[in-house]
Formats: C-alpha cells, sequence, structure tokens
C-alpha cells in the first residue's frame, strides 16, 4: 500500500512511503476476522434500543406517509405548473424528477 507524504519547506517534490511489514501485520490484526452474530450485537448495544414502542412506531409510519405524499403532491403541482410549456416539462423530466427520485429513497 502506498501513501503519498506531503512535501517539506525543504524539498518540492513528494515522496511515496510504502508500508513496512510490521505496520501491515499490525493493520491486518485490527481487521476482524468473523462477522459477529446477531446476538452479538444486541447484547453490544443498550437495552433501551429494543424496547417496542407502538407509539413512536407509528409516528414513523406516519411521518413516512406523510413525506411520500407531500412529494407526491409537490411534483403534481409542479407537472400542473409546466403546463404545456416544452421546454419547463424538459426541466422539470431532466432536473426534478431526480431530486423527487433521491428525496424518496432518502427521507421515506
Amino acid at each position: 500500500m502506498f501513501l503519498q507524504q506531503s512535501p517539506s519547506p525543504s524539498s518540492s517534490s513528494s515522496t511515496v512511503m510504502t508500508l513496512t511489514e510490521k505496520e501491515e501485520a499490525e493493520a491486518e490484526e485490527s481487521v476482524p476476522k468473523e462477522v459477529p452474530t446477531i446476538l452479538q450485537i444486541k447484547r453490544a448495544l443498550p437495552p433501551h434500543v429494543f424496547r417496542p414502542s407502538l407509539g413512536r412506531s407509528l409516528y414513523f409510519v406516519g411521518k413516512d406517509v406523510s413525506l411520500v405524499a407531500a412529494l407526491y403532491l409537490s411534483l403534481l403541482w409542479l407537472e400542473g405548473v409546466a403546463g404545456e410549456e416544452q421546454v419547463l416539462r424538459q426541466v422539470l423530466r431532466y432536473l426534478v424528477y431526480p431530486v423527487y427520485w433521491f428525496l424518496q429513497v432518502g427521507l421515506a
């Protein structure tokens, strides 16, 4: 593996350094050899994370549905504003739709 060192004030060219065998061995030791099980992960996390809450779950469902509906209605509104204007419809198709898709995936 190569690391690039920033140039020192005395030299104008950058130097390439390689990891020593000891550094490589230390790096390999830090990588876990096996994937933890679900039970191990659950034991490592605080217990309040796994307490079920109907109210909290319904809040998140409501929030997701509201965001999806708001995004969809705003897209319909923009299509109505564009009307038959071809330039606006092209802008909508190439700029607004990708933003809409991104928000749908990221927010909901």
